[in-house]
């Protein structure tokens, strides 16, 4: 029969593994899930303006973006984009502010829709690319996705703390990536493969 000495250990080590699945677990639930926000709910804004509505209507889109859809566009540029939007949509007082700026400015709410359209595309453009590839880890080498997320957070953590610039990417904005756009082309010239134009040319 086992000491008690033994049976505690055993009991101890059965603990820590639990605690360790259930760490992975909501790291994996964390990577996959867009998070909280403070935006206010469509149905709780019928007194707003319809330029408000349509402004919380863009933020609500891009809040909806989880860590895994952002880590898919290989722009840093881009990435720092779309994470501060992120964290935008949790600070109630700054919202009302662009909200109230976008309603009320006419050039900022061009250009508002302007980037709202390029980034939305931008993102369309790596989710997709990142589920092709995941796809064919999948169909290739017989991998499931969640190993292949746990093992995307893995790499992200390593580049991230040898070069340390905060975005959990180890990539900074001086990273020499050409892919501004986040598309997966080269930017040379002004034009990418989606037919925008580093801002949209034509959209007036």
């Amino acid at each position: 029969s086992l000491s008690s000495e033994q049976i505690t250990t055993q009991t101890d080590n059965e603990t820590e593994t639990d605690q360790s699945e259930s760490t992975s677990e909501q790291r994996s639930i964390s990577f996959n899930e867009p998070g909280p926000n403070k935006i206010p709910p469509e149905s709780t804004t019928p007194n707003l303006s319809k330029l408000e509505q349509e402004f919380y209507s863009m933020m609500r889109e891009f809040a909806n973006f989880t860590p895994k859809d952002i880590s898919s566009v290989s722009s840093p540029r881009y990435r720092a984009l779309y994470r501060g939007v992120k964290a935008g949509s949790n600070e109630v007082q700054v919202m009302k502010a662009f909200a109230i700026v976008f309603s009320d400015l006419m050039p900022v709410r061009i250009a508002g829709r302007m980037i709202y359209r390029h980034l939305k595309s931008v993102m369309d453009v790596s989710t997709k690319r990142q589920y092709d590839m995941e796809q064919k880890l999948v169909d290739d080498h017989g991998l499931d996705v969640e190993a292949i997320d746990y093992g995307h957070r893995a790499f992200m953590a390593i580049m991230h703390s040898n070069d340390g610039d905060g975005d959990g990417d180890g990539e900074g904005e001086g990273s020499g990536d050409k892919d501004d756009d986040g598309d997966g082309e080269d930017d040379d010239d002004d034009s990418n493969s989606d037919g925008h134009d580093n801002g949209c040319r034509g959209d007036r």
